[in-house]
């Protein structure tokens, strides 16, 4: 009995692994874009973060000729402050505010500005 459900249990397996053959992923980067310059400004630990994740998102693109060039700015802000204290004075949670805001610039032309606020709270 043990053998059959084995059996079963293998075949079915297989057929998932068979159905799956013609997977296409549904976000694909076909980014025509090369990182020539960059600068960032306020939290520099943020921007190169931020920048690194874009290097390696173009970085396919380096020897393309038909890739355009483009310039980053980032800008990236960080304000951490207390918002509950306890009857001594010590703080138990923190709410910390991050602030991006990123500009790709080809030919003197801004081609996109990207702005996001992302809150979160912290209890320590």
């Amino acid at each position: 009995m043990k053998k059959i459900t084995y059996i079963i249990i293998a075949i079915i397996f297989l057929t998932f692994i068979n159905a799956c053959a013609g997977y296409k992923p549904i976000y694909t980067t076909n980014l025509q874009f090369k990182i020539v310059d960059y600068s960032i400004k306020s939290n520099k630990k943020l921007g190169r973060q931020i920048y690194y994740k874009l290097y390696n998102l173009f970085k396919s693109n380096q020897n393309n000729a038909e890739a355009q060039s483009v310039t980053i700015t980032i800008d990236t802000t960080k304000n951490k402050g207390a918002t509950v204290k306890d009857s001594t004075g010590k703080i138990l949670e923190y709410m910390i505010i991050s602030t991006f805001h990123t500009i790709l610039i080809t030919n003197y032309m801004i081609i996109s500005t990207f702005h996001k606020i992302l809150t979160t709270k912290y209890v320590f």
